[in-house]
């Protein structure tokens, strides 16, 4: 996921590309809540939807 991000940022310049990783991460830190523990969410998750958030306010 990492590896598709920078792709997506530094080689396509595409926001709709790092819009998708950006939301395949939230989906893994919300399957880890639900398996694991509910800090995931936070944890993993937390960044990923303040980089939506900032994504969609500043395009």
């Amino acid at each position: 996921l990492g590896v598709s991000l920078l792709y997506g940022i530094h080689l396509s310049q595409s926001l709709e590309i790092v819009s998708i990783f950006v939301l395949f991460v939230l989906g893994a830190a919300t399957y880890g809540s639900l398996a694991a523990d509910k800090k995931i969410l936070l944890k993993q998750g937390g960044p990923a939807i303040l980089t939506l958030l900032s994504m969609l306010l500043l395009k």
